[in-house]
Formats: structure tokens, C-alpha cells, sequence
């Protein structure tokens, strides 16, 4: 049976678009209040028990900004405000995009949605680094922590290499390499920006951005 088209001359309910068609667009927001940052831990899966920034797939009719609104609205019961476009991250292996901006609590009230179980404010030491539901968040929180310490944002676009992550992993489950050992290294290689492809990293710092 084909799939209706979208353009075909006929109304195409929203609940098809949600169930049936593939879902590869992810938006989220990045919330700094009084120095910490808005987490939320997954009460679903994949990834159940961990914490992630709030994200979530966007829906047909709205644009990223919109639906990086709805979906921490949805997970954290956050009323935000985008400020800017933060990261562009490409995961080719499992055809999705990370779409990150970044975003300014309306009032200072969170509380877990449908698909969270907590959500916190976390200060830069306190952030769960071994304890991240995807290697997105990783990346994401990694480059901010680095562009706080320059004093300035900047919009950043990569790709992730799963395959090189799962390498790593590989070689840090072997018996003599502690499972402490293989967090730090994790962080440090985020930092690094090494699970990037280097050759498709592209940093790009608009001038209106201080």
C-alpha cells in the first residue's frame, strides 16, 4: 500500500504525520538560570533514567524555534524564550539531526512532564556527565561549558560519529580499564571535539553574538 502524498490535493490527517512518517528533525533548548542548567531524566526510552536537555522530535507545522518551545514545555513544564540558535548537529548513521538553541526561563517554574520523572538545575560540576541519555547532549553541554569559558556563544556545526564512539567504547570496556576511567576520558574526548569528524566541523561566530 503507498503512502498518501502531501501534497497530492487531499488533507493528510496530523496524527498520520505523527505515526507514520519518518521522524528525523530534533529540537531542544539549552536554559542557563543563575548559573546552572535545566536538565530533565528520561521516564521513557530509549535512554530511561537519564538526564538529556529538553528535546524532542518537531512536528509538522511548526519551525524549529516552535517546536524547541513545545517540547521543553512538554518535558520540563518550562516556559522559555529562544535567544539563539546554539548547535546543528548531524548523526549520519542514525539520519538525525540535532537542532540545540539556546533559551532563557520566562519565569523561574519546572516541573517533570509525561516523559520525565525529575528535572533540575544543575551547576557546571554537578552536571551528570556519566549519566547523559545521548552523545548529542554530550557534545552540546561540552561545547558550552567551552564557550563559557571564552566569554561568548557561538553557533557550532559537526557531525557526530557514532561509529568512532563505539569504537572507543570497545576498547574502554576491556576488564583493566575501570568504568571511572572511561567517563573521564568520555568528557575529555567530547571536549576535544574528537568524536567529531574534524574535516566537518564548521565554527561559525556571528558578529551580533557577544
Amino acid at each position: 500500500m503507498s503512502e498518501p502524498s502531501l501534497d497530492a490535493g487531499f488533507s493528510v490527517s496530523q496524527q498520520w504525520v505523527k505515526d507514520v512518517m519518518p521522524r528525523h528533525q530534533v529540537v531542544g533548548c539549552l536554559i542557563e538560570h543563575d548559573n546552572k542548567i535545566l536538565l530533565c531524566q528520561r521516564k521513557i526510552q530509549p535512554s530511561y533514567g537519564l538526564w538529556t536537555l529538553p528535546a524532542g522530535y518537531m512536528e509538522i507545522g511548526e519551525s524549529a524555534a516552535e517546536g524547541a518551545i513545545r517540547e521543553t514545555w512538554e518535558e520540563a513544564g518550562a516556559e522559555v524564550e529562544v535567544l539563539s540558535p546554539f548547535a546543528q548537529l548531524d548523526i549520519p548513521r542514525i539520519g538525525q539531526t540535532y537542532i540545540i538553541f539556546l533559551a532563557k526561563l520566562k519565569r523561574l517554574h519546572f516541573s517533570p512532564g509525561p516523559e520525565s520523572s525529575d528535572c533540575r538545575l544543575f551547576s557546571f560540576d554537578d552536571i551528570p556527565f556519566d549519566s547523559l541519555a545521548f552523545s548529542s547532549m554530550l557534545v552540546t553541554l561540552n561545547l558550552y561549558i567551552a564557550d563559557r569559558k571564552v566569554g561568548r556563544p557561538r553557533f557550532h556545526y559537526g557531525t557526530i560519529n557514532k561509529r568512532e564512539l563505539l569504537k572507543q567504547k570497545v576498547v574502554l570496556r576491556l576488564p583493566e580499564v575501570a568504568v571511572a576511567a572511561w567517563v573521564r576520558m568520555a568528557i575529555g574526548l567530547a571536549r576535544a571535539l574528537l568524536i567529531f569528524k574534524p574535516t566537518r566541523l564548521i565554527i561559525i561566530c556571528s558578529p551580533d553574538m557577544k
